[in-house]
């Protein structure tokens, strides 16, 4: 965990899966004879048994929650906490940096069981989230009661390129006849243009950031309208005739449907006005924090 003012390195967190003492030992005692395991005195690493993907998330947690307690004994100052977020479209490290649902609903139980007052269930809370059919969702939530979590999650943009790059990359991988396959060097030129653009138009209101965006897969398909006179060679071409020629080198939006609606489908995803605001906010924190 790295401070944005500070540029230091606040907290860290090693997660070990495996100890190089312990998996042999282990594995030579399966029976169940454990003498030699305990006779080797080391220093094991392991302290985690989930996934490897849910490491991020559980050492985003534990850096927050850290710095939160290492100053909760100050007399003089009140304890730390973590105000915005900067990460990767990761879901589940901001999912895991809230306080847990299932806590405030036991504690206000207890209340409600103290005063005579009838049990809330999960579905019953008001402040426990629901999906459309009205069911409660699953909590994710990693913090307690005590500890404050971050208010803002923003989107670093070099990791928002990474994350479109890798929707693109899928449909590599997809049948010819299926209409949704693309090239890499495809998927490598719209990669790198969502990654200027998305630099390019930093500074711009979230609307025409996500022109800027949505121009760079329009433009593939033959649409210039969101297209800028700086860098798209039709918009600068001096005659009809030149623009004729320039045509050619896009697909139709009516011969490639299948194709332009699977990729509207990816881009859609990233140029909500939420998704927009989060890059603009992340790149105006930045600014402030030089």
């Amino acid at each position: 965990m790295i401070g944005a003012l500070s540029k230091t390195i606040l907290q860290r967190h090693v997660c070990g899966k495996l100890c190089s003492v312990c998996v042999p030992l282990k594995s030579r005692n399966k029976a169940g004879n454990n003498a030699d395991l305990a006779r080797k005195s080391h220093r094991c690493p392991l302290n985690y048994s989930g996934t490897s993907k849910g490491m991020e998330a559980t050492a985003a947690v534990e850096c927050v929650r850290a710095l939160f307690h290492a100053t909760t004994h100050l007399n003089d100052s009140p304890p730390a906490l973590v105000d915005v977020v900067f990460s990767d479209d990761d879901s589940s490290t901001w999912a895991n940096l809230q306080q847990s649902l299932t806590l405030r609903l036991k504690e206000i139980n207890k209340a409600n069981c103290a005063a005579g007052l009838p049990l809330l269930t999960e579905k019953e809370a008001s402040f426990w989230p629901k999906n459309r059919a009205g069911q409660p969702k699953k909590d994710h939530g990693k913090l307690s009661l005590d500890e404050l979590p971050p208010r803002t999650n923003l989107a670093d943009p070099n990791h928002r390129t990474k994350v479109l790059g890798k929707h693109l990359y899928h449909l590599t991988t997809q049948r010819k006849d299926s209409g949704k396959r693309i090239t890499k060097p495809m998927a490598e030129r719209l990669k790198l243009h969502f990654g200027k653009a998305l630099h390019q138009n930093r500074k711009l209101h979230p609307d025409q950031l996500e022109k800027g965006l949505r121009a760079t897969l329009e433009h593939e398909f033959g649409n210039h309208t969101h297209c800028n006179n700086v860098w798209c060679r039709y918009l600068r071409a001096e005659d009809d005739g030149t623009r004729q020629l320039l045509s050619k080198r896009w697909m139709n939006k009516d011969d490639d449907r299948v194709l332009y609606t699977e990729l509207s489908s990816i881009y859609n995803e990233f140029l909500t006005q939420t998704e927009s605001n989060k890059c603009t906010m992340t790149l105006t924190h930045k600014r402030m924090s030089q």
